[in-house]
């Protein structure tokens, strides 16, 4: 049974709200995250000053990834900056 019912009578000539899907939205203007589908795990990513985003699924994934960056784009930081500074700059999304 729907939580809401739909007006009974027509506004201005429009029909009245069907609050109730019954399941899916099949014309809704919204689709799932990838988060979503995949049961609320989040990505984790670093951002690069110049730009540049890694992502992954895990810390340890995402790391090996913001380092191959440095290693190409910006090899002199690549021994200035610790994995324990990378961590710390992980956000999940």
């Amino acid at each position: 049974q729907a939580g809401f019912e739909p007006l009974a009578v027509e506004l201005e000539h429009e029909l009245p709200a069907q609050l109730d899907f019954r399941g899916r939205q099949l014309g809704a203007n919204i689709t799932p995250t990838v988060e979503a589908e995949k049961g609320g795990e989040m990505a984790k990513q670093i951002t690069c000053e110049c730009g540049f985003i890694a992502r992954a699924d895990s810390d340890d994934q995402v790391v090996e990834e913001i380092r191959e960056h440095m290693r190409s784009d910006h090899p002199e930081l690549l021994d200035t900056v610790s994995r324990d500074d990378l961590l710390g700059w992980i956000e999940e999304v």
